[in-house]
């Protein structure tokens, strides 16, 4: 594992460091901080790292920002939405993935493409 005693055993001052355990302790504080504390803490540490360990970051942001919305609602709902589009769309959602294709095809099934 990444981060365990192993991995960082040691602290800048030379003292023994779990790290995994230090880590562990400092994600749930993370977690229990307010919005605007969270944001301090992401600005120091950006501020602090390298060009190199900023460009690992930027390599995990993409996927914690994408969200399938039509697969996290029930169908119920996503065809509800799909209502609102044009054949052209419905066509171009159809081919974002096999997900939104079977959304989709549901929708074939009802009134959806009747217009």
């Amino acid at each position: 594992e990444l981060f365990s005693a192993a991995y960082f055993s040691m602290s800048s001052t030379g003292q023994n460091v779990d790290f995994g355990l230090w880590l562990g302790e400092f994600e749930q504080k993370f977690c229990e901080f307010r919005p605007h504390q969270r944001q301090a803490v992401i600005n120091v540490v950006s501020n602090w790292a390298h060009p190199w360990e900023l460009a690992e970051l930027e390599a995990h942001i993409p996927n914690r920002l994408k969200y399938d919305f039509l697969a996290l609602l029930p169908v119920e709902v996503s065809l509800k939405l799909l209502r609102y589009l044009d054949v052209s769309t419905l066509c171009r959602v159809a081919a974002v993935c096999q997900a939104w294709r079977l959304i989709v095809s549901k929708a074939s099934i009802s009134d959806l493409w009747k217009r």
